[in-house]
């Protein structure tokens, strides 16, 4: 096999000292089914991966990598597994982002990261951590609530002082896993003291997603449409929102194209085919209430 000249151009852009470049390279790499496919291309990645400062660049790569099911990630596993991952986050390497999370849900190994994030989140003091393990628990909790409720439910001090804590990120992602894993009842007085207590310019700000969070304990989701060419989605349910906030900030502004030349995340989305406006929607919620 031998690399086109636009394939050669993506190798010499990923050992640029650029990270825009390098990110540049990255996004061309995903759209080139050749390159990604061809055996010789990832042991390139993977010494471009470990001799590059922007590692970030390649973890959100490999994200998105494992969420779009290209066919190459069989080979990715013989260098980023759950082996690999799981000493990434015994390290405290928050610059993983959201791959424990993807890798997870997408490659099966999601109870395993789940408990090793558990405990590491027990044991961490750090705010940049507390926050990466916060939106990638809250992500796994798809698959694996009941298992991340009982890990932390005998430790919910933890979770509790990061609820009043002057972390606003913090406190944000802490009540957000609070909800996936359906324990706000008992932890509503505090929640509920972001509205009422305190009169700063910050709580304001944030009075009103407090006040969501409140009305979704009660049972009362906000549901929201979005349309993407001929595929609406309906986020009517506290699990849909937690795929498509995982697919929105995996891909980012690159989601639109996705959901629609992907068959694979319409499915998983559960997306319809033809749009479908405000009054419909809430016409077959009634009819299935009904």
């Amino acid at each position: 096999y031998k690399f086109s000249e636009q394939q050669e151009k993506i190798i010499e852009l990923l050992q640029h000292k650029s990270a825009s470049e390098q990110d540049k390279a990255l996004l061309q790499l995903e759209n080139d089914d050749g390159i990604m496919k061809h055996f010789d291309f990832v042991p390139i990645l993977v010494h471009n991966f470990k001799h590059t400062t922007k590692e970030q660049l390649y973890y959100d790569f490999l994200s998105r990598t494992y969420l779009m099911n290209y066919e190459v990630c069989d080979q990715l596993d013989q260098h980023f597994d759950f082996k690999f991952i799981c000493r990434q986050i015994q390290n405290r390497n928050a610059k993983l982002d959201l791959l424990p999370a993807v890798y997870g849900l997408f490659q099966n190994s999601g109870s395993e990261i789940s408990q090793l994030l558990c405990s590491e989140f027990i044991e961490s003091k750090s705010n940049d951590f507390n926050l990466f393990c916060l939106k990638n628990l809250t992500f796994l909790s798809i698959n694996h609530q009941q298992e991340i409720q009982n890990s932390l439910y005998e430790n919910i001090q933890k979770l509790e002082d990061l609820l009043q804590s002057d972390d606003i990120p913090s406190k944000m992602a802490a009540i957000e896993l609070v909800l996936s894993l359906n324990i706000g009842k008992e932890l509503y007085h505090i929640i509920q003291d972001e509205i009422v207590g305190g009169n700063s310019k910050q709580k304001v700000d944030y009075r009103k997603f407090f006040q969501q969070a409140l009305n979704e304990i009660n049972g009362e989701f906000e549901p929201c449409l979005k349309t993407y060419g001929r595929q609406t989605l309906n986020i009517d349910s506290r699990e849909r929102k937690l795929k498509y906030g995982l697919c929105c900030e995996v891909l980012g502004d690159r989601i639109s194209t996705a959901l629609l030349n992907s068959e694979y995340l319409q499915n998983y989305l559960c997306t319809t085919d033809g749009y479908m406006n405000a009054h419909e929607i809430e016409k077959s919620q009634r009819k299935e209430r009904q």
